[in-house]
């Protein structure tokens, strides 16, 4: 295979090693050849530690890894290293090569005497873990309602119903199980809402945090303004009195002086030059009403004084006091539940694996088992399994391969900003960071539009990263000619107040309009456009057979192909 200078430099080096990788820069190849890599250099396989996300990876890259064992055998002109690469092939399959949990029920099944497990406890499915949590729930919600307990009638009145304060005590739950000490997490909580400088800094964080709001409109705004002509010389004065307001808002030091100048707020009227296209006034409009939308929800927010909002914040301290205990309450009775089916669930293999290794003989021999850790997807890491990682590293003999980008397990607590602090610890002294931006599988036109979507949307605000030149991908290989579009759907809908969950209706409506205009773009194309058949080289009209419809989620496909019918587009759907 031939490989980039980047890719060789991260097969080859030493020391602790972060690889942020793209879409398409071949990771899983980069990866694979590191550890045959090591192999080769004379590292048995049960001396490496290899995390994938899911076992599908583990399952591909142990296959991957003895194929390409049992190549380097049959190459090789040295008898002695051929024997000792056909025997590590044969060994791949017990290797240490799993997901992270399949590691911790490893370590666990090896030392569950440590931390007080029954030798034959077994790990539950999420639908078992489910179940198991539904008893609980219900048994837990009628002995509160038996005691007339104080802290959960604090939490029905707080939230406004059984479900809802049911819903934030497992989100707290859940929560914490990703934190290295739980417990530690739940009295932070409580002491935050009792300490009066944390509330200070409370309102801190809230100003600072409206600011950021501020700044971010203010960009869209000032280059409405920076686009005017001359001739607009009355647009740009009122615009230009906008901005000052609000640079003076960014000024504020303080809860008071930032509630201040945010309710002294007024506007001057906007006049454009008599026969101004109402095209051209749109962008100029659509800007600024956005800065004053954001300026009516800050002042709602901001509506207390100082004193009054501290009040409120102490009173939600009482909240926040039901909610860790009534949660607590929760974690006993579940885990008695565990314990009494002889179950783990998989927060539990991760916490008594980190319980295990606190104890300095088993971190011992797991520090000097592994003589290379690599983590695959590290950016949906969690700080329990970050924990385990530090205990048995040596400390420059880590290798993490992921992309922030495809971060997409927040809600199971992954904690993407692990590997931001792990980009910047490893481009210093303590590390090496190497940026794989070679997309294998796309066209340049595809990537020039990924580009230029997420240059003008990705930022450390928005996205915990700036779409630098750093990020931005590039084509690695040679693809048919093409073109990509993007087309954006205005919603004008008028929003129930308190309504926050999703109607499914309202989203295949949604679907519905994507799905005429993919229709209308189709009956265009048809019509006008030729193809050139990159199989035969011939250039003829389109026909039905060359269009795809890629949807997010199988069950969209019905709805789609439905509503292409109608326009008159023959079609069938495949899940």
């Amino acid at each position: 295979m031939r490989w980039t200078s980047e890719q060789r430099q991260a097969i080859a080096a030493e020391g602790n090693l972060i690889v942020s990788a793209a879409a398409g820069a071949g990771k899983t190849a980069v990866l694979t050849e590191r550890i045959v890599s090591r192999v080769v250099s004379g590292v048995p396989v049960e001396r490496l530690l290899v995390l994938t996300f899911t076992r599908a990876a583990a399952a591909e890259m142990k296959s991957r890894i003895a194929n390409r064992l049992n190549t380097l055998a049959e190459e090789t002109q040295n008898p002695e290293l051929a024997r000792f690469l056909r025997r590590q092939a044969r060994a791949v399959d017990g290797a240490y090569l799993s997901t992270i949990h399949a590691f911790c029920a490893r370590v666990l099944r090896r030392h569950y005497y440590a931390v007080g497990l029954p030798a034959r406890a077994r790990t539950a499915d999420e639908m078992e873990s489910a179940a198991l949590i539904e008893t609980v729930r219900d048994e837990l919600l009628t002995q509160l309602s038996v005691e007339e307990n104080e802290e959960y009638r604090t939490l029905l009145s707080s939230f406004g119903g059984e479900q809802p304060a049911w819903d934030a005590v497992i989100q707290t739950y859940r929560f914490t199980r990703s934190e290295p000490d739980p417990e530690a997490w739940l009295n932070r909580a409580e002491e935050r809402y009792s300490d009066d400088a944390a509330l200070e800094r409370i309102l801190q964080d809230a100003v600072a945090f409206s600011q950021r709001e501020i700044a971010l409109m203010m960009e869209p705004l000032t280059a409405a303004r920076d686009s005017l002509s001359p001739d607009w010389a009355g647009v740009i004065s009122v615009l230009d009195d906008d901005l000052s307001r609000y640079r003076a808002l960014l000024l504020a030091k303080q809860y008071d002086s930032y509630r201040a100048a945010l309710q002294a707020l007024e506007y001057g009227v906007l006049r454009f030059p008599r026969g101004t296209a109402e095209a051209e006034k749109k962008p100029v409009q659509d800007a600024r009403a956005a800065g004053k939308d954001l300026v009516k929800e800050q002042q709602k927010r901001f509506s207390r004084e100082k004193e009054e909002t501290l009040a409120v914040l102490k009173r939600s301290g009482e909240t926040v006091r039901a909610l860790v205990e009534i949660t607590r309450r929760f974690e006993r009775a579940y885990t008695e539940a565990k314990r009494e089916a002889n179950v783990l669930d998989y927060d539990d293999l991760e916490h008594l694996t980190l319980q295990a290794l606190r104890q300095e003989p088993i971190e011992a021999e797991y520090r000097e088992q592994f003589r290379w850790i690599a983590v695959d997807e590290y950016q949906d890491s969690n700080r329990v399994q970050e924990e385990i990682l530090n205990r048995i590293s040596t400390g420059d003999n880590l290798f993490f391969v992921g992309d922030v980008k495809q971060s997409i397990y927040r809600f199971r607590q992954a904690e993407p900003k692990l590997f931001l602090q792990k980009l910047a610890l490893f481009s210093g002294a303590q590390g090496t960071r190497i940026d794989l931006k070679s997309n294998f599988r796309s066209s340049s036109v595809v990537l020039d539009a990924v580009n230029e979507v997420f240059e003008a949307i990705l930022t450390e605000e928005t996205g915990d990263i700036d779409y630098d030149a750093r990020a931005r991908l590039v084509c690695g290989t040679s693809q048919p000619e093409g073109a990509a579009e993007l087309h954006l759907i205005e919603r004008k809908r008028a929003e129930t107040e308190g309504e926050t969950e999703e109607d499914p209706l309202e989203n295949a409506a949604d679907l519905e309009v994507e799905a005429r205009l993919i229709a209308s773009h189709i009956h265009e194309m048809l019509e006008r456009e030729p193809y050139v058949d990159t199989r035969t080289g011939e250039t003829r009209s389109y026909r039905y057979a060359d269009f795809a419809v890629l949807l997010r989620a199988g069950t969209d496909a019905q709805t789609v192909s439905q509503t292409l019918s109608q326009q008159g587009i023959p079609c069938y759907a495949q899940t």
